[in-house]
């Protein structure tokens, strides 16, 4: 967008808010995944074993599900 001096092409802008939420949401997704790759590790850690999934906070079926709808929500989007 600013490389082709499309500041105020309300689509563009459109596209690039609409790349910026798919790349976050798949991003995020992906770090619920390798929260889950590590839990047994992090849950040993010293200070690892704080997070939300390895201390218990939040439920392995919750992060399975956010994870399932970020990942759709990103591909959706994108």
């Amino acid at each position: 967008m600013v490389l082709s001096h499309e500041y105020f092409n309300a689509d563009m802008i459109w596209k690039c808010l609409l790349a910026f939420v798919s790349f976050s949401a798949v991003a995020s997704a992906i770090y619920i995944f390798n929260d889950f790759f590590d839990l047994a590790l992090d849950r040993k850690h010293l200070t690892k074993r704080n997070r939300p999934f390895a201390s218990g906070a939040l439920s392995i079926p919750f992060g399975l599900g956010s994870m399932m709808m970020l990942l759709a929500t990103g591909v959706g989007a994108g």
